[in-house]
Order: structure tokens, then sequence, then C-alpha cells
């Protein structure tokens, strides 16, 4: 039998219940709380509840130990008080997380690399004023490739307002910086000329387009230059006001024009040649070189004679000429494309030259750019008339004469200035070994490695666009070819079988080529109708020709057109272009490979690494018949190569050096984050498409928050096409772009001399074999 305990007197357990708080109170006064009058048991208070006189705690946050944390993210508090995480593990999401990767340290609620983090910067918290922390030191030396330092931020000149194009150069608030330079943003139908918002539709200064002013007496109508009246003493000629007295185009009479070495006086041509130049008539030449004018002025040479140093001699045999053979197989008709172009340029004037960037073609009114595949123009601010181009480079250059580009009415040529293909704006870039003079007649033809011009007169000179070292030839006779409305007519330049050759349009008919040593004339391509075509280019890493004429063609019908076809050319006796690039059409979308069934996943968080694997089905690739397992090698880097080989962090395309057989999808330094590179193949036999994808790469050696680059390559079965998608290049740098032959001899770069150039996010490239 349990004796139970008597129950306590009613008495008693008020007198415990009188004395509680009272020891409470002593206790309060030990912990020195002065003389607070309001007295509680924490054992009464609900668990985690703070004193009655302690605020209440804010949204997100929970009463933990007599504090306010958050439970989501405190450690010791994790998604509950008390719930403390082990050593090494954060709380994420109120849930204890894994511990951090080898060679990172929890910062905060972080894991971080404390030896490139540059928040983290060898210590949790030290955070680098440039954004680059290396070896867990901050790097106050170097701001990366793009970034300027200015004090102790690494900025983005191209785009930072505040420093645009150097350290402190402010936009006004009304502008944004593009390109390194401050840019009005205007709203339609203004448009943006520098710091201003103009009407190009009647603006006298930017008529038709930027910095196309009108002259003195011209107003802007509908984006035009129109007359209104003439002031005293000047004269409307063609809708230009002009001075009869002074303008060597007009010269006492509209339309009269001075020849080259002359200028207008008193409403008169008065020749003038500068040395070693004598005026013969009204021409200036080289007394030296000239057939026609050989020592005296007069003094003619025979057939098969040349004029050297002043005296007439047996033609000689000169030697094969030096640079890399260069040779136009077939000028197609095939994968046409042209347009109407008098809009953007006016009536055809003359000059046109193949770059990188774009083709270039000069009208009476501008100089435009046309883009490369689509055509498209854009009126350039300057207009040039003796365009030319290295075909081996794709730089554009113009004829000049102390840097001062030359105009149609002609002059003395001592220099090649390199045209800016976005602006038109020019810079002297090549001293010629000796001048020459160029007139009405003249012939431009652009080279690879070179250029040369025939005077018009009897003389073809031959230039080295790397050391500008002029090679004169005498007694070469103008080749009859088409003329039209230009001052000049162009064609290109070719070395083979030992000899300079001038290619150019003989007739409506055909396209020629002429030896500039033994005089030669045979055919290159024949044709249908090239209408009054005399002006054409090529451009070797396209596989294309672009050309002009005006009126009907077998090409189109209009009033003034600019177009190009498929071509052919053999550079070192290769023939070049075994790929034709251009927009991907629109069924080419974005994969995403690393969703994919049966994927592979390679090279997670790393630099400068590549792996070596097999092809899944037999590809043909610049003419070879890959099998199927034929080596390849994918990069961390942004490329692959058919060929089992090394890495390489960059390069240029094409190159006989390691790696071959490149594809260059956006090759550069760059870095991978999780899940690195990404493998599929999908889609039926026959039909299959192998897809490599690049998934959030950023550049070395940073993991700059700013920089999401994720693209991938496609290589189709049967078809052979080679696709380049680029899902989204937020913080892209310009890197290398293009496709390579197994040996390195030969490519198709998208960037001028092979290097970078920029791509945008959703771009779409598709390769084509021919």
């Amino acid at each position: 039998m349990l004796l139970e305990s008597p129950p306590r007197p009613s008495s008693t357990r008020a007198l415990e219940t009188s004395m509680k708080p009272l020891w409470i109170l002593v206790l309060a006064s030990l912990l020195g709380c002065g003389a607070r009058t309001t007295f509680f048991d924490p054992a009464d208070l609900p668990d985690g509840a703070l004193p009655p006189d302690v605020p209440a705690c804010p949204v997100g946050q929970t009463a933990c130990g007599g504090r306010c944390t958050a439970t989501s993210l405190d450690p010791s508090n994790c998604g509950v008080c008390g719930r403390v995480c082990q050593p090494g593990e954060s709380c994420q999401g109120g849930a204890c997380a894994g511990r951090c990767a080898p060679g990172q340290v929890l910062c905060g609620t972080l894991c971080v690399d404390l030896g490139s983090n540059p928040a983290n910067c060898g210590a949790c918290g030290r955070v680098c004023p440039t954004g680059l922390c290396r070896g867990g030191v901050c790097d106050t030396t170097d701001c990366g490739a793009g970034r300027l330092r200015c004090g102790a931020v690494c900025v983005s000149p191209l785009t930072d307002p505040s420093n645009c194009g150097a350290c402190g150069r402010r936009c006004p608030d009304f502008a944004s910086c593009r390109s390194g330079t401050c840019v009005a943003e205007c709203g339609p139908p203004l448009t943006s000329c520098g710091l201003e918002c103009v009407s190009t539709a009647s603006d006298p200064r930017h008529c038709g387009g930027c910095n196309r002013a009108c002259g003195a007496g011209v107003v802007c109508q509908f984006g035009s230059c129109m007359v209104a009246a003439c002031p005293m003493p000047f004269t409307n000629c063609s809708g230009r006001c002009v001075s009869l007295q002074s303008d060597p185009t007009n010269c006492g009479s509209c339309a009269r024009r001075c020849a080259a070495g002359q200028s207008c006086v008193a409403g008169a041509c008065q020749t003038s040649c500068a040395p070693p130049l004598t005026a013969c008539g009204t021409v200036c030449t080289n007394l030296s070189l000239d057939s026609a004018n050989c020592g005296l002025c007069g003094r003619s040479c025979g057939p098969g004679f040349a004029c050297v140093g002043g005296a007439c001699m047996l033609r000689p045999r000169p030697p094969p000429p030096a640079g890399s053979a260069f040779q136009v197989n077939n000028l197609g008709t095939t994968r046409c494309q042209s347009l109407e172009h008098a809009m953007a340029t006016g009536d055809d004037r003359g000059g046109i030259a193949w770059g990188n960037r774009g083709v270039l073609y000069t009208g009476d009114t501008a100089t435009a750019r046309f883009d490369l595949t689509s055509l498209t123009p854009a009126p350039l601010r300057f207009q040039h008339d003796a365009l030319v181009s290295d075909l081996r480079s794709g730089t554009i250059y113009v004829l000049s004469q102390g840097g001062a580009p030359i105009t149609m009415t002609g002059g003395l040529v001592d220099s090649l200035s390199e045209v800016e293909p976005f602006s038109g704006a020019t810079s002297p870039r090549l001293r010629l070994s000796m001048p020459f003079a160029v007139s009405s007649g003249t012939g431009i033809f652009s080279g690879y490695g070179r250029v040369g011009v025939h005077d018009g007169r009897g003389t073809f000179y031959d230039i080295d666009t790397v050391t500008g070292v002029v090679t004169p030839y005498s007694a070469v006779p103008v080749p009859t070819h088409t003329s039209c409305e230009s001052w000049a007519y162009w064609g290109v330049l070719e070395n083979t079988r030992g000899q300079l050759w001038m290619t150019y349009v003989q007739n409506n008919t055909t396209i020629a080529r002429t030896s500039v040593y033994d005089l030669t004339t045979e055919p290159v391509t024949r044709f249908m109708n090239l209408s009054d075509m005399c002006s054409f280019t090529v451009a070797p890493t396209m596989g294309r020709w672009y050309f002009h004429h005006e009126g009907t063609s077998q090409f189109r019908g209009g009033d003034e057109t600019l177009g190009f076809c498929d071509a052919s050319t053999s550079v070192g006796g290769v023939t070049t272009a075994r790929y034709t690039a251009e927009p991907a059409p629109p069924e080419v979308t974005f994969i995403d490979a690393c969703t994919a069934p049966g994927a592979l996943t390679l090279l997670p968080r790393v630099d400068d690494r590549a792996e070596n694997l097999t092809l899944p089905f037999a590809f043909s690739f610049w003419g070879t018949a890959l099998p199927m397992g034929a080596p390849a090698t994918v990069s961390s880097n942004g490329w692959i190569a058919l060929e089992a080989t090394r890495d390489s962090l960059g390069g240029r395309i094409p190159d006989v050096n390691p790696p071959n057989g490149v594809l260059a999808v956006h090759w550069g330094d760059n870095m991978t984050r999780d899940p690195g590179v990404c493998l599929a193949v999908l889609g039926p036999p026959g039909r299959r498409q192998f897809v490599v994808e690049w998934t959030d790469q950023h550049y070395c050696c940073t993991d700059d928050p700013m920089v999401h680059l994720t693209f991938e390559a496609i290589l189709s079965e049967g078809t052979n096409t080679i696709d380049y998608v680029y899902q989204d290049l937020r913080g892209a740098r310009p890197q290398t772009v293009g496709l390579e032959n197994r040996e390195g001899t030969d490519g198709l770069s998208l960037c001028a001399a092979g290097m970078g150039c920029p791509i945008t996010s959703g771009a779409r490239i598709r390769f084509t074999p021919r």
C-alpha cells in the first residue's frame, strides 16, 4: 500500500507563491538591474520567447537564447533554435548544407576559394578593389583583358558611362557609352550623331546620315542635300555650290576636270608636279620609268622595250614574285545574292574592297559598308575613291598622299592608309618606298599580301603590304577593259606560274587576266551578261566574289547593283574556302546537351584542359572522310579539334602549329564552371547530331559573376554541316571564331587576321562544305 503525502496547507502554498518574487528581486539586484519593478520567472515563458520588456523579432527572424536570428542561415540555430551545423557545414534554407569542396572555406554562409575570390581574397571579408584576386593576394597591377584601371577600381572603358574610353571621361546623363564613345540615346524619328539627337531628314550638318554636311547654299530635304541658291561667287554644278576659279573638278566651267598633278588657278588648269615627277603637257610622269616619256617628254620606247633609268632598254625578264602564290580558279554564278544600293551610296562612282568586317563600295554621295552575307548597307562618315584591300589579312586601304586619301581627280601616291570599316576614318599605315602618280584610267588590284596599281599610261606598280616596297614594271599597256561611270577600274592581282597577273572585267561576257611580265592575256571565267561591270574583288576565306554593275545583268536588273556569288581561289596551290559561312537557318536552335539522354559531362571547373574522344559517326571534314571512331579533342577553352592533340588557350585561323583541324567556337583563355562541357548524340542513324556544349563558362582567371558563356557546336551526319549556336554570351569579349583544315594551311575565319572578334548572344552560324 502506497502512502500518499498529505496535501500541503493552502497557507504553505500561498507562502511559496509570495516568496517567489523575492528571490527574483534578489537575483536582479545582484545582476545590477537597478530599480526595475517588473518581475518575471523565465520558467513561466514559452520556449524561445523573449522577456516581456524586449521588443518582438522582425519578420523572418526568431528569438533563440535571448536574441533574434535568421534560422534559415544561422549555423548555430539552423531551422530551429539550438540545431548546430557540423564544422565546415553551412546553413542554407534552414538546413545544414554539405561541407565546402577541397580548396574552399566557409565565409559566412558561402563556400569560397580564398585564392581567387575577389570578395574574400586570402581571408574572409577581404575585398579586392580591382576585382582581381590571384593566389590569395589582391592584384593591383592587372585589370584583365578589356578592362582599365581608374584609381583603385577596374572598369570596362567600352561600356562604363563614368569612364567612357578613358578614366574620368563621363558621359552626360542622356547618353550611354558604346565602344568607348559617348552616344546620345535618341528615340525615333531622331538619330544619334555623337552626343546630339538630330533629324537626318532635315539637318544640313547630318543630311541622310551622321556628319554628311551640305555645303554653302545647300539645304537638307528628305535626307538629301539640295541646292537652294548658290551665293556669289559660287556656281551650282550637279547640286553642289563650287568655285569655278579654284575647284579642280569644275575648273572654269562645270565638269571640266584638271588632270592629275594639276591645280585650278583663276579658272584654268595648271600643271605642278612634285619630285620625282615631271610635267609632260598636262600629265605628271616619272621620266625614268615612263615608256612614253623616257628620259624626255615625248621620247617613246618601241615594242618590246622598257624605260629603265630614263633609257629605252630591251624589256628584261623579271624574277618570280615573292610571297604566297595566289590564283582565282573560278568566279561562279551560284549561291548569289544582290541588292539595289543607290539609296545608300548614290549613283556609281567606283571603288570596291572586301574586308573581314564588310564590303565597301563608293558612290557619288557616299561610301557604304555592306554586310558580308545580308548585304545590309550602312553609309560611312567618309567618302573614299581609291579603295583597295589585302586579301590575305582582310584589311582595307585607300591610296594616299601624305596620309590624305587620293580623290577621283588623282594625285601622287606615297602611302597606304588603313580604313576603319565602321566609320570610314583613315589612319596612316604604310609609307611606300617610292611615290607614283595616278589619274583618270587607273587600274586598282587587290592581291594576297600585296596590291597593284596600273597608272593608266604604261607602268604597273606592285606594292608589298608588309614592307611598303614598290616594284615598278614599265611598258605595260593598259589592258582592254570595260569602262563605266568611274574614274578607275578595280580587279584582283594574282601571283601564279611565277608571274603577276592583272585580273579584270574584259567585256560584258568575260573576266580575264593579263601578265605584267610577258603581257599574255587569257580568260578566267565567261558569263552570259555582266552589263557594264568594271569593278569586282574576291574574298578567299569566304569562297565568294563581290561585284558592282549598273543596269541589267544575268544576276539582277535595276539601277545600281552590288552582289556576290560563289568563287574558288587557291593559296600556295591549295584551294581555299572549302566551306561557306552564313547565318544558320531558322530551324537551328540551341540544344541543351547537358539534359539529353545519355549525355556525357567533361572538364568541370578546370582551366586549360582538354580531353581526347572519338567521333560517334562518320563525318567529312575539309574534303576528307573521317570514319566513326576517328580521334577528336575537346578543350575547356572553347574549341574542338578533329585530331588527338594537346590543349591551347588561344590561337589564330589558320595556323600550321597545333592544334589543327580546329573548330573554334569561342576560342580563348576560358574556364569552366559546373557541369563543364556536355556531349550528346541525338537523332536516328544517318541523321544524327553530335552536340558539344560549353555551359556557363567564364574567363581566366577570376570567376567574374558578370560573365556567363553558354555556346555549342553541332556536327550533322549526312550533310556534314557544322553549326555554332551562342545561347548566352553575357560579358563576352572578342575570341577566335572559324574553322581550319587538319594541316593548318587553310581556314575560314570570321575575324580580322584570323584572330578575335565579338559574337553576341543569340548568334547562329552555319558552315556548309562546298
